[in-house]
């Protein structure tokens, strides 16, 4: 997020999204609603210049199995503030 605006945000959830099918993981959010998990994740944190990460976990399995296709699938959003790592030299 750079200036209060995400760059490219649909372009970063589909592919969010075709790595989920790829990993045959799955979210109970719309492109749309994961649009929304995002902005409001920014709109909470007051910053206007961020490093936004949007994170899903394979979960837990269900007591006495080990089979991830069990598991609820478990989806994080941060911000954190901006930072420049490098100096112009």
């Amino acid at each position: 997020m750079w200036k209060g605006r995400f760059f490219r945000l649909d372009d970063h959830i589909e592919r969010f999204q075709a790595s989920m099918r790829g990993l045959r993981m799955s979210l109970p959010y719309s492109s749309a609603e994961i649009a929304e998990i995002l902005m409001e994740c920014v709109r909470r944190s007051g910053l206007r210049d961020a490093y936004v990460q949007m994170i899903c976990t394979r979960g837990v399995p269900p007591h006495g199995t080990r089979d991830p296709r069990l598991c609820e699938n478990r989806f994080y959003v941060f911000a954190q503030p901006f930072v420049w790592i490098a100096n112009d030299e």
